[in-house]
């Protein structure tokens, strides 16, 4: 009963954006989204990070643990947070280079 309902709304709610909008404009729409989420999650990666990580290096120089202890939980909590960023320029940088062979 429910899932009816849920299908019947879903459909209606994709009749009335197909009918508004062309698919272009939605990807068009789900990019810019992308843009701004990126932007954001760069933005406050940018102050959070930082602070964690000085907040685990705390606790774990508390710990009393070795300096190359340290060292290497930190690069393992820096690793996915650098590889994120890179991909996130990379994408960004084809991007300006897509628009650029299309002018």
């Amino acid at each position: 009963m429910v899932r009816d309902h849920a299908r019947r709304l879903s459909n209606f709610i994709l009749g009335v954006v197909l009918k508004d909008k062309t698919l272009a404009k939605i990807f068009e729409e789900v990019e810019m989204r992308d843009e701004v989420v990126g932007g954001l999650a760069l933005g406050i990666s940018r102050v959070v990070i930082p602070i964690t990580l000085v907040l685990i290096i705390l606790l774990l120089w508390a710990l009393k643990l070795p300096f190359l202890a340290i060292a290497i939980i930190t690069g393992i909590c820096v690793g996915p947070v650098v590889g994120l960023h890179r991909l996130y320029f990379y994408k960004r940088y084809l991007r300006m280079k897509e628009e650029e062979s299309s002018r």
